[in-house]
């Protein structure tokens, strides 16, 4: 029998980069949702289509996929759930607090059920994102701590891909990059010897990463979206065509990476090879990108961390 994932959101992170991790894994996968275009759309043809940026935006479609309106049928998915062999999430961090209602029933019906201990892995650009959904779930109160950890394991991940938002014949569509990062916390997994995501990349230090990924992939982002926008350009590829700010650009990050190889002991040579992942995404032919949407919320940006 074919696995089953839950995954919750069907946006163009859902779709375009946890969506077909699943999918790509083995998984029958059924999305979670409250946005009835798209979960329509997905259920008319058992799937979706992707479009692929490094390969002239060749078209793939991501097949063995349905929806469920989580809010009309919650019993719908309270049974997705309760059948899942994984659980995924990519709704953004603000509103992992609203799904967590309906995860904690579908939970609660498993644990009912004596059903097998299940991976729910958080793909939020958040640091402890999958144990910040765990306390969401716990504090609703419907689940005792001690019947929670025999139900449900919270891997923290980091996650990083291009996934853009475009339109194809009129009709909303999704452009992908080729190349991307799942990380993922494996101490916490239900069994640290197997990996549930394939082409995901298994760690016991998930902190380093996160940091890794601030403190480097952001400081070259926002250094040319400030640069760029003294220099008077409107996108960011635009920093990136001139050498000189280009080459700044990767010099500020190699600052960063000092730190990062210090701290957490990466080698020079793989945060080389991650500056220039980095650098080669952000300059994917094709990506426009606002210097206006980069350099938004400076403040909070560079603002010290608590902790």
């Amino acid at each position: 029998m074919k696995k089953s994932a839950v995954h919750f959101g069907s946006g163009s992170i859902g779709r375009g980069f946890i969506g077909k991790l699943l999918h790509d894994s083995g998984y029958q996968v059924t999305m979670l949702d409250v946005d009835d275009s798209i979960i329509s759309s997905i259920n008319a043809i058992g799937g979706y289509d992707l479009y692929l940026i490094n390969h002239n935006y060749q078209k793939v479609f991501i097949d063995q996929v349905s929806a469920i309106n989580s809010l009309k049928d919650t019993q719908g998915a309270i049974d997705a759930i309760k059948d899942a062999d994984i659980i995924t999430t990519a709704v953004l961090a603000t509103n992992l607090e609203k799904i967590a209602p309906i995860l904690s029933k579908g939970l609660k019906a498993r644990l009912q059920l004596r059903k097998a201990k299940i991976n729910i892995l958080a793909c939020e650009n958040l640091e402890n994102n999958s144990g910040v959904l765990r306390k969401k779930v716990l504090a609703l109160g419907e689940i005792k701590e001690n019947d929670l950890e025999s139900i449900a394991a919270f891997p923290d991940t980091e996650v990083d891909r291009l996934v853009l938002k475009s339109e194809r014949n009129g009709e909303p569509a999704i452009d992908i990059g080729d190349e991307f990062e799942l990380v993922v916390d494996k101490t916490k997994l239900v069994n640290p010897g197997v990996e549930p995501i394939k082409n995901a990349f298994y760690t016991t230090d998930i902190h380093k990463y996160f940091e890794r990924k601030l403190f480097i992939i952001n400081t070259g982002h926002c250094w040319a979206g400030y640069v760029g926008h003294v220099y008077g350009y409107k996108v960011i590829q635009d920093v990136f065509a001139n050498k000189p700010l280009l080459r700044a650009t990767r010099e500020a990050m190699k600052e960063s990476a000092v730190l990062i190889e210090k701290k957490y002991g990466f080698s020079k040579d793989d945060l080389d090879d991650y500056i220039s992942f980095a650098l080669n995404r952000f300059m994917t032919p094709g990506v426009v990108d606002q210097i206006a949407r980069v350099s938004r919320n400076p403040i909070q940006k560079i603002a010290l961390r608590s902790g």
